[in-house]
C-alpha cells in the first residue's frame, strides 16, 4: 500500500505541473488590485510544492527528486508531442486555428517554466530535509513552510523575470513588483494549505502504518 500511495502522488504531482503550463495561456483578474491579472496556473502551480513536501516528509529525499524528475521528463514529452499535433494538418482550418490558439506554448514559456521548476523543486526538498534532519524530526509546519516559501521565491523570480523581463522587455521595476504580488499570494496559499499538509502527513503515515502492522500479522486458523 506504501507503494500505491507513493505512485499515486506522483502521478497527480506530475499531472498538475503538466496541466499548470498548459492552462496558464489564460489570464484571471487579481482581486482587489485594479488591472492586474495572472495566468490561471498560478491556482495550481503550488500543488507541485505541497506535494514535493508531502513525499519528502513520507517517503524521503531520494524519493522526492524521483517524483520531480519524472514530472520534468513527462512535461517534455507532452510538449513534443503538441508540437507534433501542432504540425499535423486539420481537416478544418478553424479547428486548427483554435487548437492553436489554446495549445501553442512560447518556447520562452517552456524554457522559464522548466528552469524554475527543476531548480526550485530541488531546492525544496533538499531544504525541506535539511530543516527536518537539524530540528530532529520535529516541527514539521516549519520546514514546510521555510522550505515553501525560499524554493517560491526563487521559482517566481526565475519564471517572471525571464518571461517578463527578457521576454517581453518589461521595465525592471514593473517586473519586480510582479513578482512580488505573485510571491505574496503564493505565501498565502502555503500559510492557509499548511493545517491540510500537516492532516494529510500524519493521515498517510498512520494508514501506511496500520496496513503494514495487519500485513505482519500471521492468519489464524478458523475455530
Amino acid at each position: 500500500m506504501k507503494n500505491k500511495i507513493y505512485v499515486a502522488l506522483v502521478t497527480f504531482f506530475s499531472v498538475i505541473f503538466i496541466l499548470t503550463v498548459i492552462i496558464s495561456t489564460k489570464l484571471f483578474a487579481v482581486p482587489f488590485i485594479r488591472n492586474f491579472y495572472l495566468p490561471v496556473g498560478m491556482i495550481t502551480y503550488p500543488l507541485t510544492f505541497f506535494l514535493g513536501n508531502l513525499v519528502t516528509e513520507v517517503y524521503g529525499k531520494q524519493n522526492a527528486r524521483f517524483m520531480i524528475y519524472v514530472g520534468f521528463g513527462a512535461a517534455l514529452f507532452t510538449y513534443l508531442l503538441l508540437g507534433l499535433a501542432l504540425i499535423i494538418p486539420s481537416a478544418d482550418l478553424e479547428v486548427q486555428r483554435a487548437f492553436e490558439i489554446v495549445f501553442s506554448l512560447n518556447g520562452l514559456i517552456i524554457f522559464g517554466s522548466l528552469s524554475a521548476y527543476l531548480i526550485s523543486q530541488t531546492l525544496e526538498i533538499s531544504l525541506f530535509a535539511y530543516i527536518k534532519n537539524l530540528t530532529n524530526g520535529r516541527h514539521l509546519w516549519l520546514r514546510n513552510n521555510v522550505a515553501t516559501f525560499v524554493s517560491q521565491l526563487v521559482d517566481t523570480f526565475i519564471a517572471n523575470w525571464i518571461l517578463l523581463y527578457i521576454g517581453m522587455e518589461l521595465e525592471v521595476m514593473q517586473t519586480l513588483s510582479i513578482i512580488m504580488v505573485c510571491y505574496l499570494y503564493k505565501i498565502v496559499l502555503t500559510v492557509c494549505g499548511t493545517p491540510v499538509f500537516c492532516s494529510m502527513v500524519y493521515f498517510i503515515k498512520a494508514y501506511i502504518e496500520k496496513s503494514e502492522h495487519a500485513a505482519n500479522i500471521p492468519a489464524t486458523a478458523g475455530i
